[in-house]
């Protein structure tokens, strides 16, 4: 290829093309969970107050309640992706192989958001320490949310069960993926109460799990029939007992109670499941975008790099962060 300013510019802009065309077909597992935000400032800063107690019955005088804010901020996180190409090898090149690098570049650019997300998830990188703390203080996955962040007198709720599973009124919630684990942390998750001390309405219709787990939730969660050894409080007795191991399949009830998304980008951590409820407007994380990708090149041949050391560099930068929404919309269980 002949380096003329006419084919530099024809391949450029073949590769420029292929950068965002990558990016608008590689698919993102994270678009289902989490909001986009857009942000003008270098930090994002997240407002809202308590929900508004219920109607009481009216003996003696009013009780007047005013409502107390609540914020959340987390900085905006700079990202680069910086590619170079040598000049005297793309002159050389008669395959077209340094084609393809761009539109591996353009879908890397497209993952940024779920490997972001992920690391919030998971604690990885620069989502280690302070970013893992979420709307109330606290670690987003915590065993002792308050349910009032104004008023300790209401206690608090896990949604973080662990290995073993955490206690809730007596009864072990979660775990170790397993029938038990799925239903208790189901059950717990949509039982999730408000500071008026009602049922908030938590519809757990999301399992996001890695891959080893993909089966093991199909089978739980799509399976027309199923005859576990026991099932919550139901069949945990003896054998020849009222609640003795069940015999012969049965319809399942857990069938469709959750949707499955696995993803490869999970399995750092192989036995972790995450139940999300993703009916509401605002889903269980945020996607804080400062400014979106670019795409620039470095071809000038009075350029430095071009004519100090014959490479020709090409890159994207952008600013983002992934942020927590509410702990109550989301729990994690298994690690």
């Amino acid at each position: 290829m002949e380096l003329t300013p006419a084919n530099l510019n024809i391949f450029f802009t073949d590769l420029e093309t292929r950068y965002w065309m990558a990016i608008g077909t590689t698919k993102r597992w994270s678009d289902e969970f989490v909001t986009q935000y857009p942000t003008k400032t270098e930090a994002w800063l997240s407002g809202w107050i308590g929900m508004v107690n219920k109607m009481r019955v009216w003996n003696g005088a009013r009780v007047i309640r005013e409502p107390a804010p609540q914020t959340y901020s987390v900085p905006i996180l700079p990202y680069e992706l910086t590619e170079a190409i040598d000049q005297f090898k793309l002159m050389d090149d008669s395959y077209g192989i340094y084609f393809p690098l761009v539109s591996m570049m353009g879908a890397q650019m497209a993952k940024w958001q779920d490997f972001s997300v992920r690391d919030l998830l998971q604690g990885n990188n620069e989502y280690a320490g302070a970013l893992q703390n979420g709307t109330d203080g606290l670690t987003n996955w915590n065993t002792a949310h308050p349910v009032d962040y104004w008023d300790s007198s209401l206690g608090t709720y896990p949604n973080d069960y662990g290995t073993g599973g955490v206690s809730v009124g007596g009864i072990t919630v979660g775990g170790t993926f397993a029938t038990n684990a799925y239903v208790t942390l189901w059950e717990d998750m949509s039982g999730r109460k408000n500071e008026s001390g009602e049922a908030q309405g938590i519809e757990p219709n999301k399992l996001l799990v890695p891959s080893q787990l993909k089966f093991q939730s199909d089978l739980l969660t799509k399976s027309m029939f199923f005859a576990p050894p026991q099932f919550a409080g139901i069949g945990t007795g003896g054998a020849g007992t009222a609640t003795g191991p069940f015999v012969g399949n049965m319809d399942s009830p857990i069938r469709g109670s959750t949707d499955t998304t696995w993803t490869p980008d999970l399995n750092s951590q192989p036995t972790a499941y995450y139940m999300l409820d993703t009916t509401r407007a605002i889903k269980p994380f945020g996607w804080v975008l400062r400014q979106a990708p670019t795409f620039v090149i470095r071809n000038a041949p009075q350029d430095p790099v071009v004519f100090d050391q014959h490479r020709i560099l090409y890159g994207s930068w952008a600013r983002a962060v992934a942020a927590w929404a509410q702990p109550f919309m989301s729990s994690r269980s298994g690690i």
